[in-house]
């Protein structure tokens, strides 16, 4: 009897002790833990009801915690079905901007990947030809080896004193050149020049999983009252089916710091104006001759405004290119002109709503003043640019360092809490 007790207890125990145990924390439930179910003990899933507006989230798996630190938009069918790979070096909460429904947030452990899809599960577009990408609201369609050429442009109506933007895209679909140095700079310091030709003092971090994050900071203000190019980066398509490519920009002060031009994620003034170009360079094999292809211009205006009468592109040498224009401003109207592999979108607009951050039960205290984030004795402009490297993920920070990084003394840490840092250090704040 004894026996047969103890091979029935025996299993018991194993599969108890192997559970997961994955719960959503969010801004829509007060930051209050909600548990995900699980038939598999892998895949967990739960769907909330969600008005119109923005929202933060992060998954807790087995008391960890994981984030992400780009933006979902609700503008497409697609949402999120090719899944964000999440991590736990430092808590970014993910960011969503929901136009309102039943949305399913569904999780794997093993891969770390996140789905946020609407009204239920909507499985990707599976192809062997080739790969359908969204850019905004519009749609690609692109073949493997075909290079893509992805410029921001932005345009403001007043100087503006520092940025936070992030660039989402899958690595199973499409892979990013890294630039290499050929100077005395590193290869770090080259991308950002190269990338970000007109921010000066500018952090580039192109490492973490699908993400592309900039920030940059600067008392005197950035000039961009003329467009200017603002991003630049370069893929190449090496998966087929469906995927998509979202532009975001998390916060972005107006000089003086008394206007957002955007807060968390979302538009809240006007002046600041980004438009995406996109070149497509058809991949040719080497014994075929090139094909030339015609173009087709997609542009975005503000309401009662008309459209940008001059378009730009940054030239590519040697090769002939497809061109796809996107304009994105927030909230948009959409018009197309010509149509050859875009869909017409349907209209959206962004809403602006306030995030709250869960309160603090337990404050940690340093012997260190707020904002020296090194711990060094001294507020100088070090703490500022390592502000910059957390916010861009090239580092991570303790509870303390959390604590004194939080100069703004707002609950969160972003790219404000540098450029506070360094107005004190000029005597400004």
């Amino acid at each position: 009897m004894c026996f047969f007790l103890l091979i029935s207890v025996f299993p018991y125990n194993i599969t108890a002790t192997a559970q997961n145990d994955v719960k959503l924390i969010g801004s829509f439930s007060g930051f209050e833990e909600m548990s995900m179910q699980s038939t598999d003990g892998v895949n967990f899933s739960t769907t909330v009801e969600l008005s119109e507006g923005a929202y933060q989230f992060l998954i807790s798996d087995n008391g960890c915690q994981y984030g992400h630190t780009g933006t979902i938009k609700d503008t497409t069918v697609m949402v999120s079905n090719d899944g964000w790979v999440l991590s736990s070096s430092i808590n970014a909460k993910c960011t969503f901007i929901a136009e309102g429904g039943s949305y399913t947030f569904k999780y794997n452990t093993e891969s770390r990947k996140l789905q946020v899809l609407k009204e239920g599960f909507l499985p990707p577009i599976e192809s062997e030809e080739s790969l359908k990408l969204h850019i905004g609201s519009q749609e690609l369609e692109v073949n493997k080896g075909d290079k893509i050429s992805y410029d921001v442009y932005l345009q403001t109506d007043e100087l503006f004193e520092d940025v936070q933007a992030v660039i989402s895209y899958n690595e199973d679909k499409l892979q990013l050149a890294k630039i290499k140095s050929t100077s005395d700079l590193t290869d770090r310091e080259a991308e950002a020049l190269y990338n970000c030709p007109n921010l000066t003092e500018v952090i580039y971090n192109s490492d973490y999983p699908g993400v592309v994050a900039a920030n940059a900071s600067c008392v005197s203000g950035y000039d961009f009252t003329e467009e200017k190019l603002f991003l630049t980066l370069d893929f190449t398509v090496v998966g087929t089916g469906e995927s998509s490519i979202e532009f975001t920009v998390q916060e972005m002060t107006v000089k003086g710091g008394e206007k957002s031009y955007f807060l968390y994620s979302t538009k809240s003034a006007d002046g600041a104006k980004f438009r995406v170009v996109v070149d497509v360079i058809e991949y040719v094999p080497p014994t075929e001759p090139t094909k030339a292809t015609s173009a087709t211009d997609i542009t975005t205006v503000e309401p009662a405004e008309s459209s940008t009468a001059a378009e730009e592109t940054a030239p590519k040498p040697t090769e002939t290119s497809a061109v796809t224009e996107v304009t994105t401003v927030e909230p948009t109207e959409t018009s197309i002109s010509a149509t050859a592999k875009a869909t017409e979108p349907t209209e959206t607009t962004t809403f602006a709503t306030e995030i709250t951050e869960p309160t603090k039960t337990t404050e940690p205290k340093s012997e260190y003043q707020i904002g020296d984030v090194n711990r060094d004795g001294k507020l100088n402009i070090r703490d500022a640019t390592l502000i910059q490297k957390y916010l861009a993920k090239m580092t991570d920070f303790d509870s303390e360092q959390t604590l004194l990084a939080d100069f703004k003394a707002d609950n969160k840490v972003n790219i404000k809490d540098a450029t506070l840092i360094q107005k004190r250090i000029a005597n400004l704040a």
